[in-house]
C-alpha cells in the first residue's frame, strides 16, 4: 500500500512540477518586459516565429522598436496572458514612460509551436508593412481549402453556432485567391469563388442563410494560420445567422497536405 501511495506521489509531483502552456506562455512575455526595459532588441527579435525572421530583417524590427520608443525610457512595464486558443496565445502589456502620465499599451500575439512559445506580432510597434508568412500562394491556396472543408463539418459548423442553420445549397466565398465567379467544389458543398472587392448585394441571392470570407492566411512554415468570417444574408430567426462570426483556424502540414489541427479564437 505504501509502495503504491509513493508512485502516486512521484507522478503527481512529476506532474505539478512539468511547465503548462499559459505558465509557458508567461515566461515568455517576462523575457519581452525585461529586454524592452533593457533595449534588448535582439532577444524580442529571436523570440519571433522563424518566418518573421527570414523575411523581416533585424534592422528593420530594431527601427521600428527605436521610433515607437521614440528616446523615452520605461518606467515601469507589466505584461498578463489573456488566454490561450488552440495554438494561439495573447498577452496585454501596459507600460509608463519616464514623465507621462498615460499608460501606453502593447498587444503580443504568440504561436505555440513544436518548439514551444514563439512570438507572432506586437501591435503599436509593428504596422502592416511588417506582415508575413503570406508569400508562398499555392500553400496559402491549399490552406484556405482545408480550413473550409473543416469548418463546414458537423464540428466546425457547432464551433461557429451554424449546426441547426441550413447548409446553403451553394457556398459563396469572398476571398483573393481563385479567380472571381470561378465554382470548385468542397468535400460537402460546391462553392462560388467571388473577389473581396465585388459588390455583396449584387453577387448573393438573398435566400442564402449566410456567405463566408476567407479574412486572413498565415503561414508559419509547418503551421497555418486561416480565419474565416461568416456574414448574414437572410433574415435572422431561429434558423438563420443572427450576427457576423469570425473563427481562426490553425492547421498543421503532413504528407497529405494541411489538415487541422486546433480551433484558435472565435468572436
Amino acid at each position: 500500500m505504501l509502495r503504491i501511495y509513493l508512485l502516486f506521489l512521484i507522478v503527481a509531483v512529476s506532474g505539478a512540477t512539468e511547465p503548462k502552456p499559459e505558465h509557458q506562455l508567461n515566461l515568455r512575455s517576462q523575457q519581452v518586459t525585461t529586454a524592452l526595459m533593457n533595449n534588448d532588441t535582439r532577444t524580442i527579435y529571436d523570440l519571433f516565429v522563424p518566418a518573421f525572421r527570414r523575411e523581416i530583417p533585424f534592422n528593420r524590427f530594431d527601427s521600428a522598436v527605436r521610433a515607437w520608443q521614440n528616446n523615452r525610457t520605461i518606467a515601469r512595464i507589466q505584461s498578463r496572458v489573456i488566454d490561450t486558443k488552440g495554438r494561439g496565445g495573447h498577452i496585454s502589456t501596459f507600460l509608463f514612460f519616464y514623465g507621462e502620465k498615460e499608460y501606453r499599451y502593447l498587444y503580443q500575439n504568440w504561436l505555440f509551436s513544436d518548439s514551444g512559445w514563439q512570438l507572432v506580432w506586437i501591435s503599436n510597434i509593428l504596422n502592416q508593412s511588417f506582415q508575413f508568412g503570406t508569400q508562398d500562394t499555392p500553400a496559402m491556396e491549399k490552406a484556405a481549402l482545408a480550413a473550409l472543408n473543416y469548418v463546414f463539418t458537423n464540428e466546425g459548423l457547432k464551433k461557429v453556432h451554424l449546426h441547426q442553420v441550413p447548409l446553403p445549397d451553394t457556398i459563396f466565398v469572398f476571398q483573393p485567391f481563385f479567380p472571381a465567379e470561378s465554382t470548385g467544389f468542397l468535400k460537402q458543398q460546391p462553392v462560388v469563388w467571388l473577389a473581396p472587392e465585388q459588390d455583396r448585394k449584387l453577387r448573393l441571392p438573398r435566400s442564402i442563410p449566410y456567405y463566408c470570407q476567407v479574412e486572413q492566411i498565415r503561414i508559419f512554415g509547418p503551421i497555418a494560420l486561416v480565419t474565416i468570417d461568416f456574414y448574414p444574408v437572410a433574415q435572422p430567426g431561429k434558423r438563420a445567422l443572427g450576427r457576423s462570426r469570425s473563427l481562426e483556424i490553425y492547421l498543421k502540414a503532413d504528407n497529405a497536405g494541411w489538415v487541422f489541427d486546433s480551433f484558435g479564437k472565435l468572436w
